[in-house]
This record gives C-alpha cells, sequence and structure tokens, in this order.
C-alpha cells in the first residue's frame, strides 16, 4: 500500500510514499536517535549552517507545491532555531 500526499489547497496529488513495516519504522527512529546525538556535540556554526541547507532544499521544493506546508516548515525552523539559542544563553 502506498500513501498520497495531496496538497489540500488544490486536491493534487505531490507525491506517493510507500507505507513502512514496524521494522523499518524502528530503525528510521533508531537512525534519528543516533543522528541527534551527533548533532548535539556540534557547534552552533555547523547546525546554523544545516538548518540554512534544509530551508534553502524545504523551499526549493515545497514552496513550489505548497506554500502553506512550506510557510509551516519554515516556521518551525524558526521556533527550533530560537529555542536553541535560547538554551545556549541560559
Amino acid at each position: 500500500m502506498t500513501l498520497q500526499a495531496v496538497n489540500p489547497a488544490n486536491g493534487k496529488k505531490i507525491r506517493s510514499y510507500p507505507e513502512m513495516r514496524h521494522k523499518q519504522i524502528h530503525q528510521a527512529v533508531e537512525q534519528s536517535y543516533h543522528a541527534f546525538l551527533h548533532w548535539r556535540k556540534s557547534d552552533l556554526a555547523q547546525r546554523s549552517q544545516k538548518m540554512k541547507e534544509i530551508a534553502r532544499i524545504f523551499s526549493r521544493e515545497f514552496l513550489q507545491e505548497s506554500p502553506i506546508i512550506a510557510f509551516f516548515i519554515f516556521l518551525f525552523v524558526v521556533i527550533f532555531l530560537m529555542s536553541i539559542l535560547s538554551a545556549l544563553l541560559t
């Protein structure tokens, strides 16, 4: 079975994603956890650069397909960066 990502504004299909099994989900969560452990040890300049790269990719990919989704992703990135900055300043 595949899952469909649909633009709610116009009903157009954006992408299809294969359904993941329990083992695949577990592996993805485990990989994310290990990436986080590495991420939190990196310095702010490295994290900032990576977040800029992610924002550039999201804006290129999603802005064309769905400006609403792109806006919420951008908002999430801003809040995430602010939380990192706040944690560093306290």
